[in-house]
């Protein structure tokens, strides 16, 4: 008499694909049942801001035009939509490739719809409502193209970094991870015989995201130049670490004014503390917004918009003058941390190290990196697992290495990568245990 226990499991798993295609529907539901979320900076994604970069307002303005007054609720549907089938089509080739059971691919695909569920990410009217679904596009394309050595899969994940850029510009460091997974081609697929191709591929899809990103302010703001948007952002950690002495490194007056008068006024509300050496790495993610309030507050009592250009405008989002100001700020910037250097690298190394998810994981999972790669050397035999666990982390450094450099390292900013790496720990443990299981067994017979 067969088992019931048995019978009943048999019947689980020849129906897995049904029951996950109704969990990815709740899922679904639960997300639609949010509805649309709006942040402190959607408004200038809607209005077309000139510091945001172009594809998700050109997202919204083609749903506007299309869906009218519901536009934004059907773009919500759309970025839901478009999360949870990437999500489940990156699960799937991870599964074919790796060899998984149905239970890590339900793992997988939790994994990667949780930030839907947690954060809203589908939900909100903000660039990371469609940059993830890309980043997992993208992750998708690479892992296809490196395992399968398909240039039709190699050149559309060249084609979908330049998406995923232009519509997140903190993703730029997917041009690197492009040229390791060439170089990786190159040296270890002699078979392959479109590596060129490929190369050739990844250097036009970073052409274009230049001169699209330029092309768009052309149009939009009538200048063809790149976002005005990193030197207010890259400056607040050299002003969280100066001291009330750094304004004398400053020629330029009103440069030396503002230095002087932003860090006289943080100390005095308590932003930061005096003594420069008290300053914590975990307190500047407190620190940020408020220095932020701060300088652009002294910033347009000493650059008043006419001040540049002689014109009186109505607001900062008039494009020269913020090109000026981006211009200055980052000038700023490069002068206080090269006055302060050792300091500013150590904040710097110290906030991405905090952000990858502190010092025994950070280097737990370089050294599994680095063995990995050392194995693949030298015995000369590829295992795509490490290959692209490897890859995973450096997507993740690379992600934190740019969002540490103008932000404190928020989740909001770093759980795509995240959530792809701890995917990769995953497999590689569930592999462990199954290789270890069949040595075990091997060794009883």
């Amino acid at each position: 008499m067969t088992d019931p226990k048995i019978s009943w499991f048999s019947w689980i798993k020849g129906q897995d694909k049904k029951i996950l295609s109704l969990f990815m529907l709740f899922i679904f539901l639960m997300c639609i049942r949010n509805g649309v979320v709006f942040s402190p900076d959607s408004d200038s994604y809607i209005a077309q801001s000139s510091t945001r970069i172009g594809l998700y307002p050109l997202t919204i303005l083609l749903f506007q035009n299309i869906f009218k007054e519901y536009a934004l609720q059907t773009l919500v549907v759309f970025q839901i939509t478009f999360a949870i089938g990437v999500s489940c089509s990156l699960a799937n080739v991870m599964k074919s490739t790796f060899n998984l059971p149905p239970m890590m691919h339900w793992i997988l695909n939790f994994l990667f719809i949780s930030p839907l569920l947690i954060w809203k990410s589908a939900n909100d009217i903000m660039s990371e409502g469609l940059a993830y679904p890309l980043f997992l596009l993208s992750s998708y394309f690479l892992l296809k193209g490196i395992s399968q050595k398909k240039i039709q899969d190699l050149c559309t994940f060249s084609f979908s970094i330049f998406l995923l850029s232009f519509t997140r510009q903190q993703y730029l460091f997917f041009y690197g991870i492009g040229l390791f997974s060439f170089l990786f081609l190159l040296f270890f697929a002699k078979d392959f015989q479109k590596k060129g191709t490929f190369f050739l591929s990844i250097i036009l899809s970073l052409g274009s995201f230049f001169m699209v990103e330029r092309a768009y302010h052309f149009i939009f703001h009538e200048s063809f130049s790149q976002t005005p948007f990193t030197g207010s952002h890259l400056i607040i950690r050299p002003l969280y670490l100066a001291t009330e002495e750094s304004y004398k490194d400053f020629v330029d007056p009103k440069q030396r004014q503002l230095v002087k008068e932003t860090v006289e006024e943080i100390i005095e509300k308590n932003i930061i503390d005096k003594e420069p050496h008290k300053r914590e790495v975990d307190q500047y993610t407190l620190s940020f917004t408020p220095i932020a309030t701060v300088f652009v507050t002294l910033r347009s009592k000493i650059w008043p918009a006419k001040s540049f250009n002689g014109e009186d405008t109505q607001s900062d989002s008039h494009f020269k003058y913020l090109q000026e100001i981006d211009q200055q700020t980052i000038s700023m910037s490069l002068t206080l941390i090269k006055n302060n250097f050792f300091n500013y690298l150590k904040s710097y190394i110290k906030d991405v190290i905090r952000g990858f998810g502190g010092y025994i994981f950070f280097f737990f999972v370089l050294l599994m990196s680095i063995l990995h790669f050392w194995n693949i050397l030298w015995n000369n035999k590829i295992n795509i697992m490490y290959v692209y666990f490897i890859f995973s982390m450096l997507m993740h450094l690379g992600n934190l290495t740019i969002i540490c450099l103008l932000e404190p390292p928020l989740t909001r900013y770093t759980y795509s990568t995240s959530v792809l790496l701890i995917s990769m720990l995953l497999i590689m443990e569930y592999q462990y245990i199954r290789e270890k299981n069949s040595n075990e067994a091997e060794t009883d017979r």
